[in-house]
């Protein structure tokens, strides 16, 4: 009787030992690995703490870091939403406030949304603020420099307010005038300053395809733009549109992006850089934006469909050839006596200076170059 009691209390013990393990195996499976290993402290990356739970012991240091890891991702989404609707609010319906008297500043200070008077300043969508930001808002500086979380944690810190109200009814309301009202800025140049310094990071942010970025909360962007694709979200919030800026955006009353409409109208402007192109498509290149200070100074790189080998530039406008021997994109076989020779729309792998081509292995030699004194090694 002893025994069989013995044996169920052991079997107890292990059935509640092993519920930790269970239940952040299950949490773990939802988690995207690259956001986990994002704001995991480095020693503790995702394949690690998978590896530890499945020992017969996992190390019970693990738990907390993971809660705190999951709290933080769960907390990320959250923020990612709320700096979502600020910087939509700055780049579809802010203006440049430089640019105004303080006469002008003041009249308008509580309210501008859906004000046509200004459309014609509403020049956010096609770039950053021009010229660039000399005064860059100092704490957003101090955090984002230090990681994407922190970052996005310091900006939501900063604009959460009234909670309960602004989730249900964020999409409707104007953030920066009750930003204004609760004192969190002295006026709308500050909070331009405040949210145009933002945009740099989190574009950049975006660009170089940090995991934070890929997708927001279910899936849902703000300002009801339907997109699924990865990052496509955090790019047209955060980031400005050289292809298709100029065009103006089909938000419905009820702020729905319309992105056919879109689509269609911008490959019929004369402003989109690729109108001049067969396939007019133009995209924000996410290889060729990697540089923060080009990013500040709106040297913005696109991407139209180019024929292959060639890469659209913002600077001559066109298509030019690229050169797979400088970028080192080739395949020639260096330690085989290959060199790149560059040529119209793509590259060679020639023999280097000294070497000749072994043609059809007509020296006795397995190599596909070998050196010119081969010419005379024929007895």
């Amino acid at each position: 009787m002893n025994l069989k009691l013995n044996i169920f209390l052991i079997f107890i013990f292990r059935f509640i030992q092993n519920q930790p393990t269970s239940k952040y195996n299950v949490e773990l499976e939802t988690v995207d690995r690259d956001v986990f290993n994002e704001i995991a402290p480095k020693n503790f990356h995702y394949d690690f703490i998978i590896q530890n739970l499945k020992l017969p012991q996992p190390n019970p240091a693990i738990f907390p870091i993971i809660d705190e890891v999951l709290f933080k991702i769960n907390k990320t989404y959250f923020n990612l939403d709320l700096v979502g609707h600020l910087m939509g609010e700055h780049k579809f319906k802010d203006l440049d406030w430089r640019n105004h008297s303080m006469k002008i500043l003041k009249s308008k200070n509580n309210h501008f949304f859906n004000d046509k008077t200004f459309d014609k300043d509403f020049k956010l969508m096609s770039s950053f603020p021009s010229p660039k930001i000399s005064n860059p808002f100092p704490d957003i500086e101090e955090f984002c420099d230090q990681s994407a979380y922190e970052c996005l944690n310091y900006i939501s810190e900063i604009v959460e307010f009234n909670i309960a109200f602004s989730l249900l009814n964020i999409s409707k309301i104007d953030m920066g005038k009750i930003l204004i009202e609760e004192k969190r800025f002295m006026d709308r140049w500050q909070l331009f300053n405040f949210r145009a310094t933002a945009s740099y990071y989190l574009c950049w942010f975006t660009l170089n395809k940090n995991p934070l970025f890929k997708k927001f909360y279910d899936n849902e962007c703000p300002f009801k733009i339907g997109t699924k694709r990865d990052f496509k979200c955090a790019e047209t919030l955060f980031c400005p549109d050289p292809c298709c800026g100029k065009v103006i955006y089909n938000l419905t009353k009820e702020g729905k992006f319309n992105w056919s409409i879109l689509d269609s109208k911008c490959k019929a402007s004369s402003s989109n850089p690729c109108f001049n192109f067969k396939n007019k498509t133009c995209e924000l290149s996410y290889d060729f934006n990697k540089n923060f200070d080009d990013l500040k100074d709106n040297k913005l790189n696109v991407s139209c469909n180019c024929e292959k080998g060639f890469r659209y530039s913002v600077e001559f406008k066109n298509c030019i050839d690229i050169d797979e021997c400088v970028e080192l994109s080739h395949k020639c076989d260096i330690e085989a006596n290959e060199v790149c020779l560059n040529v119209k729309g793509g590259y060679e792998c020639i023999c280097k200076m000294g070497f000749i081509l072994n043609k059809s292995n007509l020296f006795d030699s397995k190599d596909k170059c070998v050196e010119e004194k081969h010419l005379f090694d024929f007895d």
